[in-house]
C-alpha cells in the first residue's frame, strides 16, 4: 500500500487536490448522489447503441454510483484504489479505450451539469462566479 499511497498522493498533489478542495468535494457529495443517476442514465443510452445487455449496463451503472460515492468522501484510501483498479481491469477486459469512455462521460456531464447548477453548494458556485469565495 505504501507505494500506492505515494502514487496517489503524488497524483492528488499534481491536480491540486488539497484539503480545501477535499472539503468542497465532500460538501458536493449529496449533489453528486442526486445528479449522477440521471447522468449515468444518459451515458447508458449512448452505451446501449453498441451493447444490448441491460443487466450488464445496470450493474456497471450501480458500480459507477458506488465508485463516485467513494470519490465524494475525498478519502482516496484503499477502498478507492481497489475501485480504480477494478474499473481499469474491467475496461481492459472489455477492450474499452479510455478515449471512448472519456468522450461518453464528457457528453453525459455536459447534459447534466446544466441541471445541477441551481443546487450547487455555495463553495462550488462561488468558484464559478456565482458568489463570494469562501474564507
Amino acid at each position: 500500500m505504501s507505494d500506492d499511497r505515494s502514487d496517489i498522493d503524488a497524483r492528488l498533489s499534481f491536480i491540486g487536490m488539497n484539503e480545501a478542495k477535499r472539503s468542497i468535494l465532500r460538501e458536493m457529495g449529496p449533489l453528486i448522489a442526486k445528479v449522477l443517476p440521471v447522468a449515468l442514465d444518459e451515458f447508458y443510452v449512448l452505451v446501449g447503441k453498441t451493447s444490448k445487455d441491460p443487466q450488464h449496463m445496470r450493474h456497471a451503472r450501480d458500480m459507477q454510483i458506488k465508485h463516485w460515492g467513494l470519490i465524494a468522501t475525498a478519502e482516496f484510501g484503499e477502498a478507492y484504489l481497489q475501485s480504480v483498479r477494478r474499473i481499469g481491469e474491467t475496461h481492459s477486459r472489455l477492450g474499452l479505450e479510455p478515449r471512448c469512455t472519456s468522450a461518453a462521460i464528457a457528453s453525459s456531464s455536459r447534459e447534466s451539469s446544466g441541471r445541477s447548477r441551481p443546487n450547487c453548494p455555495p463553495a462550488c458556485s462561488a468558484r464559478r462566479g456565482g458568489g463570494k469565495r469562501p474564507g
